[in-house]
């Protein structure tokens, strides 16, 4: 394992190479580095990384990343998905918990298909994830999926 020095970065490019090896260090499982990097204060975070740590057994490392409050777990990607639908739709379901022991997370946001972080699990069979999304008071059970392409 090799732990690459981590300086404070001054501009754009370097903030994009830092969360690139953030999410590739998640990606291979390397907590040092993971740990390394997420002491640049600069560096702003996504809820990409704790997929990238949870999938890897590093939960812990997960719950550090939402611990630094630099982590908008309803930050939504080019196809709606929140950090939610992604552990959800992944069957991740210590991130699932995770996420839904913070604060102000929307457990009904819908991606642009009108998917919910529930829909993605039950069309996903991630049963244990179903069942931790049904124990929420706020949870909304109804189905309604705008567009999902299958071909036949």
């Amino acid at each position: 394992m090799v732990v690459t020095c981590v300086h404070a970065p001054s501009d754009g490019p370097h903030l994009k190479e830092l969360q690139r090896r953030l999410q590739e260090s998640g990606a291979e499982g390397d907590r040092q580095q993971l740990l390394h990097i997420l002491r640049v204060p600069e560096l702003p975070l996504d809820w990409r990384a704790l997929t990238a740590a949870a999938e890897n057994g590093m939960l812990d490392v997960a719950e550090r990343l939402i611990r630094t409050g630099r982590v908008d777990l309803g930050q939504q990607d080019r196809e709606g998905a929140t950090g939610l639908y992604d552990a959800a739709w992944r069957g991740l379901s210590g991130l699932v918990e995770l996420i839904l022991r913070q604060d102000n997370v929307d457990v009904n946001r819908r991606c642009c298909n009108g998917l919910t972080a529930l829909t993605a699990a039950c069309w996903r069979g991630r049963t244990q994830v179903v069942k931790i999304l049904l124990g929420r008071k706020d949870i909304q059970v109804r189905t309604y999926i705008r567009y999902v392409g299958f071909a036949a």
